[in-house]
């Protein structure tokens, strides 16, 4: 159990840095060489991460035949060869299909993720904060990565990331048999198909709408902030990625806080001190002091840090017993949060990238409102 839970958790790691770690530090560069504009980068990006999502969920029950550690494994193949192939190709359309299949191997490790659910059986809540404090974990290092691969190309921390991918596929593949008995989809009588009638119940819809706008408005911030810092501050590209790595830790911090005291502190009172901190956001951006800057960008992170994991804890009170549902409809709408976000930020930051990046917190704000408003704020903790 041990080794599979420190697997998990690197895989957790990985998908962390992935996401905040590569896109971010390396846009203006990708964008340069490729001579796209911000809405163009977004929109090519939203575009394939919408398609590839939607082919996954409606692919679900066919997924569900299969061992979720294969699916996995797959899943990491998939991304160590998409990686590599970033490195080697000199084609727009060549790099938009390798995102494709990254994208697609990170939408295969998240429907897989009932073994990481099964890993803390007595305590889900304190399993879901762990997980995502090691997310973040994986953020912060992607644009210490990207910075130091700057210095000789941006495709070079692409490749690193193929070699990590491939080293935990090394892994897994070692460790296979030993997981068997506890990352198989079809242990247990009626495992083997997904409760598809919840798609028709706006509980369940309410429940993964949220995940749309707290990973929208992340991911919104994280991908253009360092663009900001070189464009309008004048920052070196590993400066401003240097800065991204601040507001990460601050991110991280909040979250092994949150793991650390969530039986002590409700769902509710986490949430609503994680939006409050969204204020940094005018000081990080505005004041040109750089404590005030850095200060502020750390702060801004607790924003972001455990508004997702304290989500998913929360919704689970609402659907309980349909946790493998709820894994594919939190993985779409957090997908299609990225991609709807990444698009109109990019359309914002074409016109004004102080505004883009302010964008981020106000989308944590419209999810503050809807949780508060409705049933979601509502249930009770029962572990």
């Amino acid at each position: 159990m041990l080794a599979l839970r420190t697997l998990i958790m690197a895989m957790i790691a990985l998908t962390g840095l992935i996401g905040a770690g590569l896109i971010g530090p390396n846009r203006s560069a990708i964008e340069a060489e490729y001579g796209l504009s911000h809405s163009q980068f977004g929109t090519g990006i939203a575009v394939i991460q919408i398609f590839v999502a939607t082919a996954v969920l409606l692919t679900a029950n066919r997924l569900k035949r299969f061992a979720s550690l294969k699916v996995l494994m797959v899943g990491l193949a998939l991304q160590a060869l998409a990686f590599s192939a970033i490195y080697f190709t000199r084609s727009v359309w060549a790099m938009a299909l390798s995102w494709a299949m990254i994208i697609l191997a990170l939408k295969l490790a998240a429907v897989s993720n009932n073994i990481a659910m099964d890993l803390w059986p007595h305590h889900p809540r304190r399993g879901v904060m762990l997980l995502h404090s090691f997310n973040a974990g994986g953020k912060v290092v992607g644009p210490v990565i990207a910075a130091a691969c700057l210095i000789i190309g941006w495709r070079l921390s692409f490749l690193s990331v193929g070699a990590i991918s491939l080293a935990l596929l090394a892994a897994f593949y070692c460790f296979r048999d030993s997981s068997k008995h506890i990352a198989n989809y079809a242990d247990g009588p009626g495992r083997d198909h997904l409760e598809t009638n919840m798609l028709t119940k706006g509980i369940y819809w309410l429940c993964i709408i949220p995940f749309a706008l707290i990973s929208g408005g992340e991911v919104a911030f994280v991908t253009l902030a360092p663009t900001y810092f070189e464009t309008v501050k004048g920052l070196t590209p590993q400066t401003a990625s240097l800065l991204l790595t601040i507001h990460l830790l601050g991110l991280m911090c909040g979250r092994f806080l949150t793991a650390a005291f969530n039986k002590k502190v409700s769902n509710n009172t986490i949430i609503a001190f994680c939006l409050s901190a969204g204020v940094f956001v005018f000081p990080a951006i505005w004041i040109d002091h750089w404590l005030v800057r850095n200060v502020s960008l750390f702060l801004l992170g607790l924003t972001f840090s455990a508004t997702w994991p304290t989500c998913y804890a929360q919704v689970t009170l609402l659907l309980p017993g349909h946790k493998e549902i709820l894994i594919y409809g939190v993985s779409f709408a957090t997908v299609i949060g990225w991609s709807i976000c990444i698009l109109i930020s990019s359309v914002i930051a074409d016109y004004n990238l102080a505004a883009s990046l302010i964008f981020g917190p106000v989308v944590l704000w419209l999810f503050g409102a809807m949780y508060f408003t409705t049933r979601l704020a509502k249930a009770t903790i029962k572990e």
